[in-house]
């Protein structure tokens, strides 16, 4: 045996590839790529994101990673920018009249707070309450509402109604402490719509069971005693819909989806705070335990920042999470959580928690990025 040489007859440094006999430099693949490269079949690609494959809202950074496009400070209260957006902006544009950008039609019931005499829900004679157009209204017909604060906690079931606002900040639902939620949809309401317009309050924001294909478009949820956006199968099923929309200052729940079907697209959800039990989540996704009904979960282009305890909670449901940011995720007063994003299951009776998740960045958590307890 030659000096240095090992008994497989490969010099000093160098590595035997089992199956062909051949020598490699130290830390040469047999493909020939070297270590932090990975063999694919246009070659060997260095460690990381190639920046082509960063998700849409994304640039390449110089080393290997993606960044998000984003404003550098903080947008202020009442204002947004989701993932790829450079400047913060208004949630919707006001127009310059009373009821500009509204889809208006034959159908359509007006509103107008400011109102003063008769009322026939007619642009000239508009109604003074949001819950008299809504009564009014035939099947599927817009109830245009002009600028002003709507003391109401309205209800809406047995037919579609679209209420669309002439902006998030000239237009306010203002729910009372006695009622569930200022807006409360319940079954029969396919199709039903809310859209630029803002929702305030004592209680809960949006209510939704029972009804699907309810979207909610260029709305703000604020300051809220409660969850923003909760979501609950009922005697049929319920999908919602949030999207281009701001959720901001409510307490226990950001969004929370129980037992439904749920998309939500090119949001910003920030600054959760805990109930009076001391839970506090940006979104979650969980089944019912009551009625053993699953939950599903599309997230995307979203931005989730600023929230107590956990961003985004996954319980024994299905979650396709993509493009997304979760970031500065603080623990709760008593120095618990801190988390990006938990995927759990306990007391399950659907099964397990599945979560997929692509092109995102989770930074700044307090506590954990990602944490996977009983789930996938």
């Amino acid at each position: 045996m030659v000096a240095g040489t090992q008994p497989n007859g490969c010099l000093a440094g160098e590595s035997f590839v089992e199956g062909d006999g051949r020598c490699v430099p130290a830390g040469v693949q047999p493909s020939g790529c070297v270590a932090g490269e990975l063999t694919t079949d246009d070659g060997c690609q260095p460690a990381g994101i190639p920046p082509e494959a960063c998700a849409q809202g994304f640039v390449p950074d110089a080393e290997g990673g993606c960044d998000p496009v984003l404003p550098a400070d903080r947008c202020p209260a009442g204002r947004m920018a989701t993932v790829g957006e450079t400047t913060c902006r208004e949630v919707a544009p006001c127009g310059t009249e009373r009821w500009d950008g509204i889809g208006v039609g034959a159908t359509t019931q007006y509103v107008d707070g400011s109102h003063l005499g008769a009322s026939d829900g007619s642009a000239a004679l508009p109604w003074t309450t949001i819950q008299e157009a809504i009564d009014a209204a035939p099947a599927g017909a817009v109830v245009a509402i002009a600028a002003g604060s709507y003391a109401e906690d309205l209800a809406l079931s047995g037919k579609a109604v679209r209420l669309w606002g002439r902006c998030p900040s000239q237009v306010e639902i203002v729910g009372s402490a006695g009622a569930a939620a200022a807006v409360t949809i319940g079954s029969g309401a396919d199709g039903s719509q809310l859209r630029d317009l803002a929702v305030t309050g004592a209680a809960g924001g949006v209510f939704v069971t029972g009804s699907s294909s309810v979207l909610l478009e260029s709305v703000w949820l604020h300051d809220l005693s409660s969850s923003a956006l909760k979501a609950t199968d009922g005697s049929t099923p319920t999908d919602v819909t949030l999207r281009g929309s701001l959720v901001e200052a409510a307490h226990d729940q950001g969004v929370w989806i129980l037992g439904a079907l749920a998309t939500v697209e090119g949001s910003v959800v920030r600054g959760t705070t805990p109930a009076s039990d001391g839970r506090c989540f940006g979104l979650t996704v969980d089944e019912n335990l009551d009625t053993q009904q699953r939950a599903s979960l599309t997230l995307e282009s979203s931005l989730f920042e600023d929230n107590t305890q956990v961003g985004v909670v996954v319980h024994a449901a299905d979650a396709v999470i993509t493009a997304t940011v979760i970031r500065h995720t603080q623990p709760d007063p008593q120095g618990r959580f801190g988390r990006a994003l938990m995927v759990q299951t306990e007391a399950a009776a659907s099964g397990p928690g599945v979560a997929t998740v692509s092109g995102c960045v989770f930074e700044h958590s307090r506590d954990t990025g990602i944490m996977v307890h009983g789930s996938s």
